[in-house]
């Protein structure tokens, strides 16, 4: 899961569904988008830093309220143990048989779901079929937020209901 920064641009700053107030990060400094470096970390609220992707070469993940949706490469999963996973939402689904553009465009459709969200529940289910180092779960998350249709998309052992939140 090696991408490109001009990929990244591409299939998720410029994707995005809202205008958020993205920054790169690369080596713990901001950078701007035209870095040559690989980004490292993207922001989506800024400089809080609540709400971001981080790009490692087998792992990527998306951090959220305090919780973490991991997207681990194939070929990597034997690899990681309960404690590396433990507390973390953990995407199933085959990655490798997916184009960059593919899981980019993924990655954003989380990204889209997640933003703006006034509370989130996350719901597991042990799977009976276990293999491999870690315990596998599916997933449901409830995603609370105003201005909103009600939606479900399903990715492979991850459910995401999004839910209109009405405020007095």
């Amino acid at each position: 899961m090696d991408f490109s920064n001009s990929e990244i641009q591409k299939f998720i700053i410029d994707k995005l569904e809202y205008n958020v107030d993205c920054k790169y990060i690369v080596d713990d400094n901001y950078v701007t988008e035209n870095c040559k470096k690989d980004f490292e970390y993207i922001t989506f609220d800024g400089e809080k830093q609540e709400f971001y992707i981080s790009f490692l070469k087998c792992q990527t993940s998306i951090f959220f309220r305090n919780s973490e949706i991991m997207f681990i490469d194939d070929n990597e999963k034997n690899n990681y143990t309960i404690s590396d996973v433990y507390g973390n939402i953990v995407y199933e689904g085959k990655l490798n048989n997916l184009s960059h553009e593919q899981l980019l465009t993924m990655f954003c459709k989380f990204i889209d779901l997640l933003y703006r969200a006034e509370n989130i529940e996350v719901i597991q289910e042990l799977l009976p079929k276990q293999d491999g180092s870690y315990p596998k779960y599916n997933y449901w998350l409830r995603v609370y937020k105003q201005f909103c249709e009600n939606s479900v998309y399903c990715f492979d052992n991850i459910k995401v209901e999004v839910i209109q939140k009405f405020t007095n």
